[in-house]
């Protein structure tokens, strides 16, 4: 599988050159827009808005609207926009921190963090060893595709991982849409039925037991219209409940289902 990027992991005087693979994978069909009458693909034209007529690639140009109006950008300057990437694509370790302190909402692309070579095993054995001990994470800054990115490495099982971070300019607080900030006084019964709900609730997660519905049935339905078959009917979802007239009620209703199920 081909590496997402490569790089060089710097902490102080200690390399280690790396591979970075991503832990997901998109899972999904593309669409593509046909003309109706022979099936071919459409090729998209570019029309300009005020002239309404095509405009050729080479007659365009990128711009931002500001309160100005539009500031223009040739191939060039975009050019010069992108961060340099120095020789050896440092990641290079600002600072760590203990994982305590990491808030998951900062999380964006996760990296499995995988030494190059055999010579590479070593610092990457000491890294994670020390990284799992401590509990602690490396904050580090890298320069992939024209970006500079914020990353933090740390330790999962018995690999190491980066995850990517959003810059804090990126981030919006609770604050930012005044939810959850009126004091509510919840009462004993509430909190013992929620606390009983659930317990009953709680069991080992198994990941691979859940699946993307939508995209499952996209593949029946896909499958069905290509082997000219019937397309099957829609499997019914789960209602939303009714309200119930108090939460006590609902949740006390809620216990006895879980129950019931058993």
């Amino acid at each position: 599988m081909r590496a997402s990027f490569t790089g060089t992991v710097i902490i102080g005087l200690v390399t280690m050159a790396v591979k970075a693979f991503k832990t997901t994978h998109e899972q999904e069909l593309n669409f593509t827009l046909l003309h109706r009458a022979c099936h071919a693909p459409l090729k998209i034209t570019h029309i300009c808005k005020m002239c309404e007529q095509p405009v050729p690639k080479n007659d365009s140009v990128r711009g931002i609207e500001t309160s100005s109006g539009w500031v223009l950008f040739d191939e060039h300057e975009l050019e010069d926009l992108e961060p340099v990437s120095p020789e050896g694509r440092p990641i290079r370790g600002e600072q760590c921190i203990p994982l305590a302190q990491v808030d998951s909402l900062w999380y964006d692309q996760t990296y499995f963090m995988v030494p190059t070579d055999v010579h590479d095993m070593r610092p990457y054995a000491l890294i994670k060893r020390v990284l799992r001990d401590e509990r602690i994470a490396i904050v580090v800054t890298y320069t992939t595709r024209g970006h500079v990115y914020l990353g933090l490495i740390c330790t999962n099982h018995d690999n190491l991982i980066l995850r990517r971070l959003f810059y804090a300019d990126n981030m919006q607080t609770i604050e930012d849409f005044q939810a959850g900030s009126t004091p509510i006084h919840l009462s004993v019964k509430e909190v013992t039925l929620a606390k009983r709900l659930f317990k009953t609730m709680t069991r080992p997660f198994k990941h691979e037991s859940y699946r993307d519905l939508g995209y499952l049935r996209l593949l029946e339905v896909l499958h069905a219209k290509e082997k000219k078959l019937p397309i099957p009917p829609q499997k019914q979802q789960r209602p939303i409940p009714t309200h119930a007239t108090s939460l006590v009620d609902a949740l006390r209703h809620s216990v006895a289902q879980r129950h019931a199920t058993k």
